[in-house]
């Protein structure tokens, strides 16, 4: 995926910009500052200006990946748990987009989220219930994002 020039880098914290910066700050912050801040800082910056057109996160049919894993929730979840400002000011861009994703992901008739997944080499939106590809992990972030006390469910992916 080409955007502007540039190659499109995935946002996703599994794979993506968001969780390596993750991983930036912690271990800068257990190692005691040995990583230079301009990479950090560079990262910053590119997520910050990220949008759903250049995220690399799954769009097909009218509908958006709106996944802990791979999609919206997941990108909002890291943006929220990440303490840069920069990052910050896209938190609301990312709960729109969300919103609006679980709007228009309606499957079969369910108020559902599903995964844009790939069966016999065609694409095809499964609805899935799960904490990484389902509604569960969507549930739980915006759950956390209207109670912060909530921190402690994604220690297991190693995002709190």
């Amino acid at each position: 995926m080409h955007h502007g020039g540039e190659q499109a880098r995935a946002l996703a914290w599994c794979q993506g910009d968001l969780g390596i910066l993750k991983a930036l700050i912690d271990a800068d912050r257990v190692a005691g500052s040995l990583i230079q801040t301009s990479v950090i800082d560079s990262l910053v910056k590119n997520i910050s200006q990220k949008d759903i057109f250049n995220s690399d996160i799954d769009t097909k049919d009218g509908k958006t990946d709106s996944t802990f894993c791979h999609g919206t929730s997941g990108a909002l979840h890291l943006i929220n748990r990440i303490d840069r400002q920069q990052i910050k000011t896209s938190k609301k861009y990312w709960i729109d987009e969300t919103i609006k994703s679980l709007e228009n992901n309606r499957i079969t008739g369910l108020s559902s989220t599903g995964s844009l997944f790939y069966i016999n080499e065609k694409s095809e939106w499964i609805e899935d219930h799960g904490l990484l590809y389902g509604s569960t992990g969507i549930g739980l972030t915006l759950l956390t994002l209207m109670d912060p006390s909530l921190k402690n469910w994604d220690s297991i992916f190693l995002t709190n």
